[in-house]
């Protein structure tokens, strides 16, 4: 698809796949559209115009028998074309889905990860546990603006035992 009109100096153009669900393929409020940009853009657009339509970017396995510490799907970030070599092209950072147990008709424990380089390939820094705890690998919790800290609003003293709380938000810390 033309992003405008071609010239002896431009011919920019996007290439895009349209779904429908019934009716034209391509008519407005039906199905989807993937656009590659010349812009460098992958957009994923659900056509359809009703409340609650949104698109879903879905990654699966293949795999028949998922077994603790697969991998479900990842997506990778890198710059293979970076001229400085070695540790200018592995991979910078990663969020990948791998599998907390083998999965069974009643389990699909999953846990999500984040990976960043500094030398050398990406590694774990952060992980959400299929219980939603999050543990913080390697790294500190860094409170980057001041004012802020550590949110106990949910689970107050005087929620717990009836005896009211200075406060919920601890905010400063020192030894």
């Amino acid at each position: 698809i033309s992003e405008g009109d071609f010239s002896a100096s431009s011919n920019v153009t996007s290439l895009e796949l349209r779904t429908a669900q019934s009716g034209v393929v391509g008519t407005a409020g039906q199905g989807s559209k993937l656009t590659l940009t010349s812009d460098f853009q992958l957009q994923l657009k659900s056509m359809v115009t009703t409340d609650g339509s949104f698109p879903i970017f879905e990654l699966q396995t293949g795999e028949t028998a998922v077994e603790t510490n697969d991998i479900l799907g990842s997506i990778s970030f890198k710059a293979p074309d970076e001229s400085g070599g070695t540790d200018a092209i592995t991979q910078a950072a990663f969020i990948l889905a791998r599998a907390g147990a083998d999965f069974t008709s009643s389990v699909n424990d999953t846990k999500l990860q984040f990976g960043t380089g500094l030398s050398g390939a990406a590694t774990t820094r952060l992980t959400i546990d299929s219980d939603g705890d999050v543990l913080i690998e390697d790294g500190d919790l860094v409170i980057g603006t001041a004012g802020h800290g550590i949110d106990f609003s949910a689970n107050t003293e005087s929620a717990v035992s009836g005896v009211s709380s200075q406060a919920e938000l601890l905010s400063f810390y020192e030894e």
